[in-house]
């Protein structure tokens, strides 16, 4: 199949200008219906190899009616166990099904990293002048999605800079004060665990943001009880909170685009991790502790990035 290569130039050398749109409306109508063509191919050949419109769906992202819809002679489900294409590399080992559980969830909780963080990410490259399409080119977002996230208005831009150094550091200096000061007049489990959470938070922000704002230790007793912690949160969820928050690589926040991109994805991650419910009965008595700390963070961090200036805590 040719597919035939807009020749924009001559295009726009038409002189009539009604000629000249309707110039473009045809070539844009061939090219669009050429490639409508190829991509209901290529999900032609993924039900095929699937053998089941309900896999091929998961995997486009579609609902199995919608994709039916696009394809309606083809069978939901016919999969026999396996479809006969050859396997092109080994599949991991686990040692234990637990131990694949474990990395399923990993794996999904790295997917809904990724999907919190898309919104801001496209919006960052509209706002840099970058044409919807050329995004959807190298993301594969669609067009219409780009589209209808751009705000009417302007789009508001992070205000904080990677060389704003001392308002990172008088950052960090005030989670660490705010989570002593909440420690310090701590008297019930719920207080004591959401101080916890805010010294962990602190301590995590000076790691990777701002180094220059190191101080004292924390006392001991900050880190103990972390089970309370951990349950309400999940294992999994808080692993990789902790595993992300704490790593102290020197090259992991320039990997990621700066202190505002690592502050951007914690808030979104603590603002998800609010939103999560208890994970037994236990943890009910402290779990709006949990959650109303989390939120609050993220409500600090999102008033840093977007005015520049230091939140009041709460």
């Amino acid at each position: 199949m040719q597919i035939p290569v807009p020749d924009l130039a001559a295009i726009r050398a038409i002189d009539d200008p009604v000629r000249r749109r309707e110039a473009a409306r045809a070539m844009a109508q061939a090219v669009t219906a050429q490639c409508r063509t190829i991509e209901l191919d290529a999900e032609k050949e993924l039900i095929k190899r699937h053998g089941s419109v309900s896999a091929a769906a998961r995997e486009l992202g579609f609902s199995p009616t919608a994709l039916l819809k696009r394809h309606p002679g083809a069978d939901r489900d016919t999969a026999p166990a396996g479809n006969g294409a050859a396997q092109a590399i080994p599949a991991l080992r686990f040692a234990t099904p637990e131990e694949a559980e474990a990395a399923l969830q990993d794996w999904q909780l790295e997917r809904a990293d990724l999907d919190d963080e898309r919104d801001q990410l496209l919006l960052g490259a509209l706002a840099a002048g970058i044409d919807p399409v050329r995004i959807y080119e190298l993301t594969g977002v669609p067009v219409d999605t780009i589209t209808r996230l751009r705000p009417a208005g302007n789009i508001t831009v992070s205000a904080l800079a990677d060389s704003d150094l001392d308002l990172l550091d008088d950052f960090a200096r005030a989670l660490h004060n705010h989570a002593r000061a909440r420690m310090d007049h701590a008297t019930t489990q719920a207080e004591r665990t959401a101080a916890r959470i805010w010294q962990m938070v602190a301590r995590s922000v000076i790691v990777n943001c701002a180094p220059g704002a190191l101080v004292d230790p924390l006392p001991a007793e900050a880190y103990r009880d972390e089970e309370t912690f951990v349950a309400a949160m999940t294992q999994s969820a808080q692993n990789k909170t902790d595993n992300e928050t704490s790593d102290p690589t020197p090259d992991r926040v320039a990997m990621q685009g700066g202190p505002d991109a690592w502050l951007a994805k914690q808030s979104i991650q603590f603002r998800r991790i609010a939103q999560l419910p208890a994970a037994s009965g236990k943890d009910l008595d402290t779990h709006p502790a949990i959650s109303a700390a989390f939120t609050a963070i993220a409500d600090a961090i999102a008033h840093l990035r977007r005015t520049g200036t230091l939140p009041t805590l709460q």
